[in-house]
């Protein structure tokens, strides 16, 4: 499995977030309660991530994105607070903003697998 490239920041501190992701599905019944179950017993986590980078970088994320992973494949990535590895996909293609000519704000989400 593909792993984070290593020329690439994790995170910025003050721009990671974790949450666990709602995995139950819930149908309406034909007397209006609501049948509410479990699909999965596993937490589920997605990660929130911003990292300043370079234009080079911002080309290594995108080839990593587009091509290594062919925009749907998982990877091996490192938690940058408990320092554990999960095996996660991108929920979608990578953000970037200019913030300086040749450095850029990027931004993305990442859904445990």
């Amino acid at each position: 499995m593909p792993s984070w490239p290593g020329t690439l920041p994790i995170a910025l501190a003050n721009q990671f977030g974790e949450t666990d992701i709602d995995t139950n599905a819930s149908d309406a019944t034909d007397m209006g309660i609501v049948d509410v179950r479990a699909t999965t017993t596993r937490v589920i986590r997605k990660f929130t991530i911003g990292i300043i980078i370079t234009e080079a970088q911002r080309v290594i994320l995108n080839t990593f994105h587009d091509i290594t992973l062919k925009k749907v494949l998982p990877f091996d990535w490192t938690h940058p607070q408990d320092g554990q590895t999960y095996s996660v996909r991108f929920e979608s293609r990578p953000a970037h903003t200019m913030i300086s000519p040749g450095v850029y704000q990027s931004s993305f989400a990442l859904i445990e697998v």
